[in-house]
């Protein structure tokens, strides 16, 4: 009996201690209360930095429902803490409560009721970075990996987060949510940054940024392209981008394009992932061609420039790249004319580039080790990657 009692009490103690990953937290903040969960990995070693990951939720969600996009599940088994932090209610005029909101300098001109600004007297920036201090005084954390992720008004607000404090946050994500029209971004430092978006957003508008809430038409700020500019030109990055079509697997009615704006000062990337017809949602696998959530870490990892071995590369179908596998040479067509063509080996180094002025290239490969390597190649104005493999 003895024996089954401690079996027991050990797995109950075990559970508990799995359990307490999760915890919620209350931190009082400008006079009021503020609430959000943290999740610790289960792999946590005090002595080890680790990585942080701020998950922000859109207008009217809230931090429960939006902690199932599931960074937890990354953590795990990359080491880090993820943080889902809670908005405050929002009051209108004459419409009442609206749901929790960021203040993310989203507003509008309002027929009779004049300028509204949703909660523009909430201190979120100075909660989000409390928490982030919190964080620092009580675990390990690596500063050099500190990343925010947002959708809709969540998208809003890590925007104005890598303006108000970028000196401490490594990259952001935002999904579907732009910069507020009244808000003025004024970064003090490069950050890395990747924004998705859908061509059919009903919510906040691809092209315009409009967003409707509760049936209202809103001028929120910049639209998708916009906000990709800003960065890119902020950073300054390449203006030409590396572009890539995701295969179309899944029968959802959407394509994904990725588009990777490099070489920015301190080493900085701007991505863009456009959704075609995409609409207000968090697209995930296997539903849909593109998991959000995973192509988000893969950017924070720095992984999107070269492919992994399991992916198709078919950007840009005017350009044939053959034999492939090839052996000492390989050939590339291009109905516009090919200017130079690189190739990285898989840790990202050149071990090729040539300048080049014609639509016909016969490229020399006989110096390369056998294995997988990605070959770039600048066409008109576009940046197409293409997978090759050396036998």
């Amino acid at each position: 009996m003895k024996k089954i009692f401690t079996l027991l009490s050990t797995l109950l103690l075990m559970v508990s201690l799995v359990s307490a990953q999760l915890n919620t937290r209350n931190l009082t903040w400008d006079g009021t209360e503020r609430v959000y969960l943290e999740y610790v990995s289960s792999i946590y070693d005090s002595q080890e930095p680790t990585q942080v990951i701020f998950c922000l939720h859109g207008l009217g969600d809230d931090m429960t429902n939006f902690y199932n996009i599931g960074f937890n599940e990354i953590v795990d088994t990359a080491n880090g803490i993820v943080i889902v932090p809670q908005a405050l209610d929002a009051e209108v005029p004459m419409l009442g409560s609206i749901g929790y909101c960021w203040n993310a300098g989203v507003g509008a001109e309002v027929p009779y009721l004049g300028e509204i600004i949703l909660n523009q007297d909430v201190d979120d920036t100075g909660f989000l970075t409390a928490i982030l201090d919190s964080l620092e005084n009580h675990y390990n954390i690596d500063t050099e990996r500190v990343y925010f992720v947002g959708f809709s008004l969540g998208g809003f607000m890590c925007n104005r987060m890598a303006s108000d404090i970028s000196d401490r946050i490594t990259a952001i994500a935002s999904v579907s949510g732009t910069y507020g029209l009244y808000y003025t971004p004024e970064p003090f430092q490069n950050i890395d940054v990747i924004h998705i978006h859908g061509t059919a957003d009903e919510t906040i508008g691809y092209d315009e940024g409009t967003m409707i809430v509760q049936g209202i038409e809103i001028d929120a700020g910049m639209g998708a392209q916009e906000l990709v500019d800003f960065w890119v030109n902020y950073n300054n990055c390449s203006e030409v981008p590396v572009y890539y079509q995701y295969p179309d697997t899944e029968a959802d009615g959407f394509t994904f394009e990725r588009y990777i704006y490099m070489n920015g000062d301190n080493e900085s990337t701007v991505a863009h992932i456009k959704v075609n017809e995409g609409t207000h949602t968090w697209y995930y696998t296997p539903a849909n061609d593109v998991d959000y959530r995973n192509e988000i870490w893969r950017f924070f990892k720095n992984q999107f420039l070269f492919s992994t071995e399991n992916e198709s590369i078919v950007a840009n179908q005017e350009v044939n790249v053959y034999p492939n596998p090839a052996n000492d040479f390989v050939y590339f067509t291009c109905a516009e004319t090919i200017s130079k063509i690189e190739v990285y080996n898989l840790i990202g180094s050149k071990v090729i580039s040539k300048k080049i002025n014609t639509n016909q290239v016969r490229l020399n490969l006989s110096e390369l080790n056998a294995g997988l390597y990605i070959v770039r190649i600048f066409n008109g104005n576009k940046v197409t990657d293409r997978k090759l493999t050396v036998k």
